[in-house]
């Protein structure tokens, strides 16, 4: 996600939890650049709704939240692809 896709985010954060009021925001964008660069915006968007509509969602979000959780499948730990990647895959494999 680039930097303006973050501040993207934290404008939509902001937004739904207008008591949440970072002290310095330049330092609260840069900070959250930092760990959210390899995440891709849709996906950060996905997990936030994901989040309101949770137990949780009455809490303003940890970055976490956002941050793609290694998934085990078949005993494999590997990472969490965009969904641009699942789609690649499926386009590849139509017909089978």
């Amino acid at each position: 996600m680039s930097r303006e896709e973050t501040q993207e985010l934290l404008i939509n954060i902001n937004t739904l939890y207008p008591n949440w009021k970072p002290e310095d925001l330049t330092r609260t964008v840069n900070t959250w650049h930092e760990q959210l660069k390899d995440v891709e915006l849709r996906d950060a968007k996905i997990a936030l709704k994901e989040h309101l509509e949770s137990d949780k969602g009455s809490f303003i979000p940890n970055i976490s939240v956002f941050i793609p959780k290694r998934k085990e499948i078949y005993g494999f730990k590997g990472r969490t692809y965009s969904h641009e990647f699942y789609e690649q895959i499926e386009k590849e494999n139509e017909g089978w």
